[in-house]
């Protein structure tokens, strides 16, 4: 999905920059107005490729995503689009990205989508969330991380013949190296 997800993006970064160059460029060599506001559009293109490409990537092989992580880049990428719409609108643009929508429709487009998104999925609504795929039937057990204790989970890990701590391979980029005597629960849990 990263993959795809890289190259539409790229696909959508260039053509956006080639259509602002071909209708754009020589309007901003007359005016300082235009020529900002072109800068402006250029700016948010190269944030959207490094937020929509560089970044999910860096995240992906390096960082591990988490939900606070999710949250604080909508949050992140909200606020840059809206100081990008402010700079546009203080120099006359009357049509902002994405698609050359009027301010009224970019505001509620972008920013605000990624607010919404950055205000729903808090640890609460999360939760509320997962009760709702209990009560369709999409989950078995329903078991939060606070209500786990070493003393149960080892008494598990006993009952199923693994002694002392567990060793979780295989959760993250670097792999652990497991001993005859200590055997790997890599495909248990």
């Amino acid at each position: 999905m990263l993959a795809v997800s890289n190259v539409c993006d790229a696909y959508v970064a260039i053509a956006h920059v080639r259509a602002l160059h071909a209708t754009r460029s020589e309007a901003a060599r007359t005016s300082y107005n235009a020529r900002v506001c072109l800068r402006v559009h250029y700016a948010l293109t190269a944030f959207y490729f490094c937020w929509g490409i560089i970044y999910p990537t860096i995240v992906y092989f390096y960082l591990h995503n988490s939900w606070g992580r999710m949250r604080s880049g909508l949050v992140v990428d909200a606020c840059a689009f809206l100081l990008g719409y402010a700079v546009l609108h203080a120099h006359g643009e009357t049509r902002y990205p994405p698609g050359e929508a009027p301010l009224e429709i970019a505001l509620f487009g972008r920013p605000a989508c990624a607010l919404l998104g950055a205000a729903l999925f808090t640890p609460s609504t999360r939760l509320k969330l997962s009760g709702w795929g209990e009560a369709a039937g999409l989950f078995h057990v329903k078991l939060s991380l606070s209500e786990l204790r070493r003393a149960d989970l080892y008494s598990v890990l006993r009952g199923s013949g693994v002694d002392g701590p567990p060793v979780a391979c295989g959760n993250s980029a670097i792999t652990c190296e497991t001993s005859e005597a200590t055997p790997s629960l890599a495909g248990g849990l």
